[in-house]
């Protein structure tokens, strides 16, 4: 397997050798007056060999966009 110009690992099909993926979740409120609130949630999954990328991504975007609305809660606002 070769690297391309980005350094990522390409395999001769041209797939994508991922081994980890992040996901962040980032949500800002408005307060008035000039003030706001923002709120993020981020996380890094190794990637084990055979597993579905677009599958753990949906799940860890699910996941941080819950971890947020609970940061809101918790703040005193919702979304």
């Amino acid at each position: 397997m070769g690297g391309n110009e980005f350094g990522i690992n390409v395999n001769p099909v041209g797939k994508l050798n991922v081994k980890e993926i992040t996901v962040a979740y980032t949500y800002t409120k408005n307060l008035g007056n000039f003030e706001n609130v923002k709120v993020d949630a981020s996380v890094t999954i190794s990637v084990e060999p055979g597993q579905d990328t677009d599958e753990l991504y949906d799940k860890a975007f699910t996941s941080m966009k819950k971890q947020v609305k609970n940061g809101l809660t918790k703040f005193g606002g919702s979304i």
